[in-house]
């Protein structure tokens, strides 16, 4: 609710407690609850939705006609984005983040491109859209470094620090285009611990079961963890 006013659902069942309940609703969420008169519920409430996995910066770009595999997914992809603009991106992720509010949403990650092709434009355009629902919804912007974007290149590297420049919660990858994945990973990883920022990869984009770099992402997560100077509780749980 975003007009100032006050809303009273009575007859609620609450996700996991039992019983039947009168909400209060205000500007900025729950006021009040209480026990109801009613001895059957009328309405079922649940914590907020949360999407851990989101593109804001391509949301509501694709068309009628439907990609016939993953390299013409990838090529039409890449011919929309080339026409991207600022203003453009935040128009169509405040599009989305209004939407997914509608929906029950309170908390969204968003890979947020950073390549060529785009630039640092995606990135301008959803944290101006996620500056324009603060308070409404938890929007965490990953700057995602996509398989145009190879990190195995310094120009690349240079490119994704620009991005980290403008302080995302997360910084994300994808790997497998990379002329040199283990570089890459290892490029990403050290990015991570500089910045002090969460990893979210993207380790498809390929239809290569032989090409698969699960293996080697587990393979440096462990020896990351066995540093001495990490000692976080995920990290002591990796090393077991």
């Amino acid at each position: 609710m975003t007009d100032g006013s006050y809303e009273r659902l009575t007859a609620v069942a609450l996700a996991g407690r039992t019983g039947v309940y009168d909400i209060e609703l205000g500007p900025s969420g729950v006021v009040d609850i209480q026990l109801s008169t009613s001895a059957t519920a009328r309405y079922v409430a649940f914590p907020g939705l949360a999407n851990l996995h989101a593109h804001a910066d391509r949301t509501y770009t694709v068309t009628s006609a439907r990609p016939q595999g993953l390299k013409d997914a990838l090529a039409a992809s890449a011919a929309a984005r080339m026409m991207f603009t600022m203003p453009d991106v935040r128009r169509r992720a405040r599009r989305f983040f209004e939407r997914s509010i509608e929906h029950g949403v309170t908390r969204i990650r968003t890979h947020t491109d950073v390549d060529p092709i785009v630039g640092l434009k995606s990135m301008e355009g959803v944290l101006s859209a996620r500056q324009a629902v603060h308070g409404r919804l938890d929007v965490d912007v990953i700057a995602f470094s996509t398989s145009r974007n190879d990190l195995a290149d310094d120009e690349s590297v240079a490119r994704l620090r620009d991005a980290l420049a403008m302080k995302p919660a997360y910084i994300g990858a994808s790997l497998n285009a990379s002329s040199a994945p283990a570089l890459a990973l290892e490029r990403v990883l050290n990015l991570s611990e500089e910045y002090g920022l969460p990893v979210d990869l993207h380790l498809d984009e390929h239809l290569d079961a032989g090409a698969s770099l699960t293996a080697r992402v587990l393979e440096a997560a462990r020896a990351w963890a066995r540093r001495p100077d990490h000692d976080q509780p995920w990290l002591r749980a990796l090393r077991s």
